[in-house]
């Protein structure tokens, strides 16, 4: 199983208080712009080696994708909202666990929000809306205007 599914599982864990075991461990996460704070990822991946004992080189590639998605967070860090980086900073620090992949993706899907409802605000009032299924039906207000 791929390291990275793991963490994910275990962070989930962690969110259902089942306990995690990072919890209590210190981490220095603060989104102060000029950064992209330290998780303490070893940690995070040592929980994910323990996870599944039977693959030894777990912890070795959980810790190269940790640095990898440190490096892509810090390319765009300072462009990214101070509300949104402490926001999903929030996800990643204990009681969770630490982990860049997992900032990396609330980043990224923070990001794809704000730019669909960025679209949606800019889109004229009697735009044509697509229902499952492909078909394209009107507005409710457009409908009622119609009868």
């Amino acid at each position: 199983m791929p390291a990275f599914l793991i963490l994910t599982v275990l962070l989930v864990f962690s969110f259902a208080g089942s306990g995690s075991p990072a919890e209590g461990r210190p981490v220095r996460a603060r989104a102060n712009g000029s950064s992209v704070p330290n998780l303490d990822i070893a940690s995070g991946c040592q929980s994910v080696a323990h996870y599944d004992p039977a693959n030894p080189g777990n912890y070795d590639t959980c810790v190269k994708a940790e640095r990898a998605a440190r490096g892509e967070i810090a390319k765009s860090w300072r462009s990214v909202p101070a509300d949104r980086r402490e926001q999903c900073l929030h996800l990643v620090t204990p009681p969770a666990i630490p982990s860049y992949i997992s900032l990396q993706g609330c980043l990224t899907t923070a990001h794809d929000a704000a730019e669909l409802a960025k679209k949606d605000r800019a889109s004229p009032s009697g735009e044509q809306l697509p229902a499952e299924g492909g078909t394209t039906h009107l507005p409710r207000s457009a409908r009622a205007r119609r009868r």
